[in-house]
């Protein structure tokens, strides 16, 4: 997906783009959002549950944390919390 300014994300234009993405695939599509990309989804999808009926899987990949970064190890997976 193809964001106007990377530096400066909207989350209203990236959810419209990505709603206009998946709405025009011709068959269901699979995400696989990263950092950012993965919060970005997730309140997509709650916010466009029409749409989102047309995923057909998601891949969180590295999901963003509080912080921005993942501690952890590179073949460790990330944990969002709510805290």
């Amino acid at each position: 997906m193809q964001q106007a300014d990377w530096d400066h994300p909207v989350y209203g234009a990236c959810a419209a783009t990505l709603t206009d993405y998946v709405l025009r695939a011709p068959k269901p599509v699979v995400l696989v959002p990263h950092s950012a990309g993965t919060t970005l989804v997730m309140k997509w999808s709650f916010e466009q549950p029409e749409a989102a009926k047309k995923v057909a899987g998601v891949f969180l990949w590295r999901p963003a944390t509080a912080t921005g970064r993942c501690r952890q190890a590179p073949s460790a997976r990330c944990r969002v919390s709510a805290a």
